[in-house]
């Protein structure tokens, strides 16, 4: 099935940035990550299991290409494995500046809760 062609509108931080008319345009996994986010912040692990796939980065970058390259952070955050060296997992951040971009995108008037 074929996906509704985006429209271009104006981002603060990228002019070339589209965005799909209705949320439905979105794929499914899409949704649930976007959902998620405007929620609260998601390790980069829960995010696979969120959305049901290994390559939550692949989604995030998505969702970054639709709503503009600064709307979401990753903050690497540092942890200490099983082995005792230090390694960093990521945690994804909704900017509060991109909340209304990613609200209209999904077609909802206020935050989930």
């Amino acid at each position: 099935m074929k996906k509704p062609a985006p429209f271009p509108v104006q981002a603060e931080d990228n002019a070339n940035t589209t965005i799909p008319r209705r949320r439905d345009a979105l794929s499914p996994r899409l949704v649930r990550l976007l959902t998620a986010l405007l929620r609260s912040p998601v390790w980069r692990r829960d995010a696979d299991s969120l959305i049901g796939t290994t390559n939550a980065p692949h989604y995030v970058e998505e969702l970054r290409r639709i709503l503009g390259y600064g709307a979401i952070n990753t903050e690497l955050v540092p942890v200490v494995n099983r082995d005792g060296d230090t390694s960093y997992v990521g945690r994804y951040h909704m900017l509060e500046s991109s909340r209304p971009l990613a609200l209209e995108l999904l077609g909802v008037r206020h935050a989930p809760e």
